[in-house]
């Protein structure tokens, strides 16, 4: 029961960071674009490419991360199913 519990938020961790890791970049590429477009008076076409590289590097961004949590999960299953297989302490018993 604890096991499936922390692997469930786990998993929600990972859904919950990687929806962030994708839309901060995006966010900040808007902002910075409003900013020059307000402030240095650029016109409002400086969006479109401002976007969309932050859509760009938002999406490697996620990709990056949810690979790098995901062998963490899998790391994190191995080293629970080893502590279930073996003595309290999580060694098998042989001396």
């Amino acid at each position: 029961m604890y096991r499936k519990l922390v692997g469930v938020f786990y998993v929600m961790n990972i859904v919950f960071q990687s929806f962030i890791t994708l839309a901060s970049p995006i966010a900040l590429c808007f902002f910075i674009s409003w900013l020059l477009e307000r402030y240095a008076g650029a016109e409002r076409w400086i969006y479109a490419p401002f976007l969309i590289v932050g859509v760009l590097s938002g999406f490697y961004s996620m990709v990056k991360f949810v690979i790098v949590a995901m062998s963490g999960y899998e790391r994190l299953e191995s080293e629970q199913a080893g502590k279930g297989r073996g003595s309290k302490n999580g060694k098998s018993g042989d001396a």
